[in-house]
């Protein structure tokens, strides 16, 4: 017969902790370690979802035949679209980056004074309080990261900002970030008060070296990286209401964007291909350790929608970057950003065009 063990209450209590702190160091696995462990499977590692809601209390965009309530136009005998994305003003002639959402709520003087919300969790990347300095008005601009992408979301033409919100300052999704208005270095009439809204990706992360290169005026850049030009915007209207699909992701949403043009630059080591790499294309073999280059598939307003690795270079020249196809339809039908033009059978490069593809392809090299 075996001797009866003597366990004491405390040796049990001891037992119990030392078990509980075994199971909450198991549980404690950083983003670093799941990353590290997803390689070591020959999985990709995790990344979160980028899921954007409306920024204002104004939903109408998510209901049949919503437009008329949801858009601000430009005037009164305007149709809706006219605040809408796209080629939408002066007769189609001009590119409007963003939306304008229509204000439901008004103060006794008759001026806007809904709250505008994060679109989606992130950051505070920039922040203009002066309301003449851009015709933005007073402008916010956030940072989102998910789906191994880096986002911006732009709220502009704001009464007013919420004054916590400097450069680094988390917010979350929802979160009050100001007061619509009617902010700019031109004049909004009181009923035209609205939301400028963009959803779209930062062109280069030096972008001031760009600015020097192709604009004369040393204080033409105000405002760094986040000066309009280097905001490129792609169609809120679009990933909002394919938020209701259960098979969402942002990045495939805007993969599946009408194509314009691709872009071909030169060079293995691309910023760009960094920054966005969740929309590069996979090839049938895998991933290309050191591509000759890439293709850059842009909407009809240069932004980026997917990237395409090369495993060799087909240029037709040594230049840092070229021409490499054009979406027929499309270019005859979205004329405005003015990129491209038709010499002959031949498409070409105009000088915004030029400018778009050295913006893109910043810093490239082997």
């Amino acid at each position: 017969m075996m001797p009866a063990c003597k366990i004491t209450v405390f040796s049990l209590i001891m037992i119990l902790l030392m078990s509980l702190g075994c199971m909450h160091e198991s549980m404690e696995v950083s983003a670093e370690e799941l990353t590290n462990k997803a390689a070591d499977n020959n999985q990709p590692a995790p990344s979160l979802p980028l899921a954007f809601q409306l920024p204002t209390t104004n939903r109408a965009l998510l209901a049949k035949g919503g437009e008329q309530t949801f858009f601000t136009k430009t005037g009164p005998e305007k149709h809706w679209s006219s605040g809408a994305y796209g080629c939408v003003r002066n007769s189609g002639g001009s590119m409007h980056e963003g939306i304008d959402i229509r204000s439901l709520s008004r103060d006794k003087a008759g001026e806007a004074i809904d709250t505008v919300m994060a679109a989606a969790p992130g950051k505070v990347a920039f922040a203009n309080r002066r309301s003449g300095a851009s015709s933005y008005g007073k402008y916010l601009v956030l940072l989102h990261e998910g789906e191994k992408l880096e986002v911006y979301t732009l709220y502009a033409h704001l009464k007013s900002i919420e004054t916590r919100l400097l450069p680094g300052v988390k917010v979350a999704a929802g979160e009050v970030v100001g007061v619509m208005g009617r902010t700019a270095n031109h004049d909004i009439p009181k009923e035209r008060a609205h939301l400028h809204f963009e959803i779209g990706f930062v062109g280069s992360r030096d972008f001031d070296s760009w600015m020097k290169r192709h604009y004369k005026d040393p204080n033409f850049n105000k405002f760094g990286n986040w000066h309009g030009y280097n905001l490129l915007g792609l169609d809120p209207s679009i990933i909002l209401r394919a938020r209701s699909d259960p098979d969402y992701q942002f990045a495939t949403v805007v993969a599946g964007l009408p194509e314009l043009m691709r872009l071909r630059v030169r060079g293995s080591k691309l910023p760009l291909a960094l920054r966005l790499s969740g929309l590069m294309v996979t090839t049938p073999h895998g991933e290309i350790a050191n591509p000759a280059g890439y293709e850059i598939a842009v909407n009809a307003n240069g932004t980026p929608i997917r990237i395409h690795p090369l495993p060799k270079w087909p240029g037709t020249t040594k230049a840092r970057y070229e021409l490499a196809s054009v979406n027929n339809e499309i270019a005859t039908k979205h004329r405005c950003r003015k990129l491209i033009f038709r010499k002959g059978a031949k498409w070409v490069l105009m000088d915004s065009g030029h400018k778009l593809a050295d913006l893109l392809s910043m810093g490239a090299s082997d």
